[in-house]
């Protein structure tokens, strides 16, 4: 861990354990080891922890919103036919 940390110090990346970013985000640690599997996300992984820069963070948040809208979508498409 401390490794993965003095690889990132120079450029003052925060690194965040999963458990944090779904709390952050209100979603499910469950929807972030789905994005994983799908290849989506690319997270930091010392050991068995994973971790997230704040710059995914970000792009996790925008790609969770996109698939819950899609789902809203086809949702509203499916009861209207």
């Amino acid at each position: 861990m401390k490794q993965i940390l003095a690889k990132h110090s120079p450029s003052r990346v925060l690194l965040l354990p999963e458990h944090t970013v779904a709390v952050q985000l209100g979603y499910s640690v469950t929807s972030l080891i789905q994005l994983r599997k799908e290849g989506i996300i690319n997270p930091i992984r010392p050991g068995v922890i994973v971790l997230y820069s704040e710059e995914q963070v970000r792009q996790i948040l925008h790609i969770l919103e996109i698939k819950q809208c899609r789902l809203l979508c086809a949702s509203v498409l499916a009861s209207q036919l």
